[in-house]
């Protein structure tokens, strides 16, 4: 019986020693990860008082170095809205005008073929301009509604 336990008994001692031999490998190895853990994930915190001037010199600054290019931008900004509400009124005109063309255009073949009369009107097609204003706009369709009547008088009185 003496045998075995002696046998377990220098099992367990080896085992023993190999434990303190992993230990004191494992310390060896990381002295070198303790410095860098030391100097590299090392921080420190460092409060410092800034005097109220540098706050108020610093807020100046930034108020001279945004302010001008908020405002160019605002004024950019408002140019292009300007541009695209004259390009909103412009295509609203040429909407308005070529509606009142085809409408005359439909008018006038409609009188023609009632008719068969010659068309001494100008040529149909599509309206493109450039500016017009809102007053120009009623009136060329206040002389669109005149002409018609004109027209259907002068139908009267051929018949």
């Amino acid at each position: 019986m003496d045998d075995p336990l002696e046998e377990s008994l220098w099992h367990l001692q080896e085992i023993n020693e190999l434990l303190e031999s992993s230990v004191h490998q494992l310390q060896e190895d990381s002295k070198q990860n303790d410095d860098l853990t030391k100097t590299m994930l090392r921080f420190k915190q460092v409060y410092e008082l800034v005097p109220e001037f540098d706050i108020e010199r610093a807020r100046i600054d930034l108020n001279e170095e945004v302010e001008p290019i908020i405002h160019a931008l605002g004024d950019k900004l408002k140019e292009t809205l300007n541009r695209r509400a004259i390009d909103l009124n412009t295509l609203k005109q040429k909407y308005e005008l070529n509606k009142l063309k085809l409408n005359n255009n439909y008018n006038n073949q409609s009188v023609e073929n009632d008719d068969s009369m010659d068309n001494s009107n100008e040529s149909g097609g599509v309206v493109v301009m450039g500016s017009t204003t809102n007053e120009e706009l009623e009136e060329l369709k206040q002389l669109r509604v005149k002409k018609d009547e004109l027209q259907k008088r002068l139908n009267e009185l051929k018949n």
